[in-house]
């Protein structure tokens, strides 16, 4: 039997899945594409105008329906999760 996860590691894996479909998405961006949807800010503006716009592209759903699919189905997700989250977690630990 596998254990529940905690709210937490939702949380990250949440987070991580949608870090990933971000950056699938803009992997599929051309260099013109990025430029039109950066605009001409300063960098730091510029990348976070750029993750907003493509995060609202791709219709990201809330944390609370995504843990509902999750929990219904993980193999649908777990594909596409990178473990960030599990990586992060296993350096705090390290480190602690």
């Amino acid at each position: 039997m596998v254990a529940a996860a905690s709210t937490h590691e939702l949380q990250e894996k949440y987070l991580d899945w949608c870090s990933a479909r971000i950056t699938d998405r803009l992997l599929e961006l051309s260099p013109t594409e990025i430029g039109a949807l950066a605009g001409a800010r300063p960098l730091p503006s510029a990348v976070a105008g750029l993750v907003d716009r493509i995060a609202a592209a791709v219709e990201l759903p809330g944390f609370g329906a995504w843990a509902a699919a999750y929990a219904a189905d993980p193999g649908a997700f777990d594909p596409e999760i990178v473990g960030f989250g599990e990586r992060a977690s296993a350096a705090v630990a390290a480190a602690g």
